[in-house]
Parts: structure tokens; sequence; C-alpha cells
């Protein structure tokens, strides 16, 4: 339970980005998850470990 409460802040950023890049026409699902994931890594703690290796 501890472990979702901390998740529900990245999980309200990333909806209400691809929300609003999914009204846009023209960017698709992709779009949103790629900004989605830039501003979660930028608001991390840690940057440096949430590198895909």
């Amino acid at each position: 339970m501890v472990e979702w409460r901390r998740c529900l802040p990245v999980i309200g950023r990333g909806t209400l980005i691809g929300s609003v890049v999914g009204i846009l026409p023209g960017l698709g699902a992709s779009v949103g998850s790629f900004l989605s994931y830039g501003a979660t890594q930028r608001a991390s703690k840690t940057p440096e470990d949430s590198v895909p290796v």
C-alpha cells in the first residue's frame, strides 16, 4: 500500500501529459509516452538510476 501512494504523483503526471498530448491531432500515444518519461526523469530525486541499460 505504501508503494502505491508513492507512485501516485507519477501516475497522475503521466495521465495528465498523456491526456493533453492525446487530444492534439497528429500526435500519437508514443509522443505522450516519451514526454511523460522525460518529465518523470526530470522530477526524479535520483535521475541517474532511472536510465535504462
